[in-house]
């Protein structure tokens, strides 16, 4: 097709070259990681006679200062909008300064409580409040997954299948209590 300067232009996110074709005076691509073999590392532009155009990319038009102004501002705007927050929907003093430093000092911001001690029963599972929470999340998983309906025993049938609470803690790799795992199973 021509010839083309074997400058590639490098930092762009896509595999392959740019160069600048001096026959058809437009920026062209070519695939494939082959780099500039021609070039010298004191030659900034080496002509290639063997280069072949794969994708010519045509040369962008020039904006006016109009139209560069014209963007400025627009995107001004769009910055200006993202800032605007109404009052209503910002948390606590607007006047106050915001605070990163000593978040720790409040510790029951950053700590899960929950029960150490599993329970053996049903009433010392009630007792507690944390164990409570796991109970009230094992039926509510029941109902959210529809795996058990509640039926009236009939009058004819002597056995009915008994539920059995099971309670264990959940621990990490270190041996510490992460979680409280209430179960319903049947006995």
């Amino acid at each position: 097709m021509g010839f083309a300067a074997a400058a590639s232009l490098e930092g762009f996110p896509y595999r392959g070259s740019r160069y600048w074709g001096f026959a058809t005076e437009a920026l062209s691509r070519r695939k494939g990681n082959a780099g500039c073999h021609a070039r010298a590392p004191h030659h900034r532009y080496v002509l290639d006679p063997n280069d072949q155009v794969d994708q010519v990319i045509p040369p962008r038009p020039r904006r006016t200062k109009e139209e560069i102004e014209a963007r400025r501002l627009a995107r001004r705007e769009r910055n200006l909008e993202i800032r605007e927050h109404t009052h209503d929907k910002v948390l606590g003093d607007i006047r106050a300064k915001v605070s990163t430093r000593r978040q720790l000092a409040n510790f029951s911001n950053h700590h899960a409580y929950i029960s150490l001690v599993e329970p053996k029963k049903v009433f010392e599972a009630l007792e507690d409040s944390d164990w409570l929470e796991a109970m009230h999340e094992e039926l509510n998983n029941f109902k959210r997954n529809k795996v058990w309906t509640l039926v009236e025993k009939p009058k004819e049938c002597r056995n009915v299948i008994g539920t059995k609470w099971i309670f264990k803690n959940k621990q990490d790799e270190f041996g510490n209590v992460v979680r409280n795992k209430a179960r319903l199973v049947a006995q």
